[in-house]
Formats: structure tokens, sequence, C-alpha cells
């Protein structure tokens, strides 16, 4: 019982550790955004959700109308919804650490040193400077947000 606790209490400071790196990286993109994107999406927001249909980006599209014929708009409401993706990203990281801490754990040759490697190596996947297109046009959060997620998953089934 006590061992069961030490690794939940593991887990738990693992994500809140992912957390603090994610909003360390990209807290300084908690703005209220006003590009011409942004503006045109709050305009007309019906345009911009039947051109991801037009586009064939299905997903994206279902995503958008859900919420839109739930009366929310992702460019209205962008704050929150910038939330819910840095929290989405350190699910992800925390996901994958976890998947490489098991793989090096199991591994005869898992000493400390390679377990720190993966989760470093992790956590730089989403905290670099190429990652920040991400978080510049705000009505593409939750499209994001699930897209990593379920890659996240999609590895974390792959690798059992």
């Amino acid at each position: 019982m006590k061992e069961r606790f030490a690794e939940k209490k593991q887990d738990i400071l693992l994500l809140v550790i992912d957390l603090a790196v994610v909003v360390l990286s990209w807290g300084g993109f908690y703005r209220e955004s006003f590009g011409t994107d942004t503006l045109f999406r709050r305009m007309m927001p019906m345009s911009d959700i039947g051109g991801a249909l037009d586009q064939q980006r299905y997903a994206s599209y279902f995503l958008a109308k859900l919420l839109y014929d739930r009366g929310i708009l992702i460019t209205d409401h962008y704050r929150l919804f910038f939330v819910f993706f840095l929290v989405t990203i350190a699910v992800n990281m925390w996901l994958l650490q976890k998947l490489f801490w098991r793989t090096a754990g199991n591994n005869r040759r898992g000493d400390d040193l390679m377990i720190f490697g993966y989760v470093s190596c992790t956590a730089l996947i989403f905290s670099n400077v190429l990652f920040a297109e991400n978080f510049m046009f705000p009505e593409y959060h939750v499209n994001y947000a699930f897209a990593y997620l379920f890659g996240t998953l999609a590895v974390c089934a792959f690798a059992g």
C-alpha cells in the first residue's frame, strides 16, 4: 500500500513539474490576441468553420461546429482555451515520460541517468522554439490540444 502511494505521489509531482515547465515556457502567450485572423474569426465564425470543411479538415470542423452550436467561440474565450491547451500539453508530457520511465525501468540497463535523459528530452519536445507555432493561432488551440493528446495516446497504446 505504501509503495502504491509513493508511486502516485511521484506521478503527481512529475505532472506538477511538467505543468511548471510548460507554463514557464509558454505562459507569456497568455494574452488577448487581436490578430487579423482572430478578428475575422470573431466577426464571421461560420466562414472559418465552413472553410475547415471545404479544406477537408473534418476533425477541426467537427470540434469548431460542436462548440459553435453550443454558443462557444474559441476566439471569445481565448484565455480559457489557452489554459486548456497548456494543461493538455503537460498531460501529454507526463504520459510520454511515464511511458519512457516504464520502458527504461524494464530495460536491464535502465539506470537513473537514462531515465533522466528520456524525461528531459520529452520536456524539450514541448518547450522548444519550434513548438511556438502552436500558440500563434488561438482559434486552433482546441484542435492542437486534441491532436497532441490523440498522438500521445496512440504512442502509449502502441508501446503497450
